[in-house]
């Protein structure tokens, strides 16, 4: 996509969460330095989780790089799987941001999701 984040219309307050994998929270807390993942997953949780299958954004350093859809694994709920491009791969975690991507008068709006 490589649109800006500040080039979509923002939802105030948080979505909801994206609880991800064990090996992505092992790099989040630091035990894998100098390690970012290519590969998100997680579980998304949603505050007020909305018909038919969410969109979730991935931004690297400000830029959408890459949307996907959160579709139910059949048990636990919606689950988040992006593939970043190679040439996206961030330098830091700190440089990731989640989005869930809700209709907007002519376009889409971010709201924000937490990573834990």
């Amino acid at each position: 996509m490589n649109r800006p984040v500040d080039s979509f219309p923002r939802q105030p307050g948080v979505a909801g969460a994206v609880h991800l994998s064990a090996a992505m929270r092992r790099v989040l807390a630091g035990r894998v330095p100098g390690k970012v993942p290519a590969r998100i997953v997680g579980q998304l949780e949603l505050a007020e989780p909305g018909p038919g299958v969410a969109q979730v954004a991935v931004a690297i350093d400000g830029i959408i790089r890459s949307v996907v859809p959160a579709p139910h694994d059949g048990v636990n709920g919606p689950r988040v799987a992006a593939l970043l491009p190679p040439d996206s791969i961030p330098a830091s975690i700190d440089a990731l941001a989640l989005y869930l991507m809700v209709e907007a008068p002519g376009d889409v709006a971010l709201h924000p999701l937490t990573l834990r």
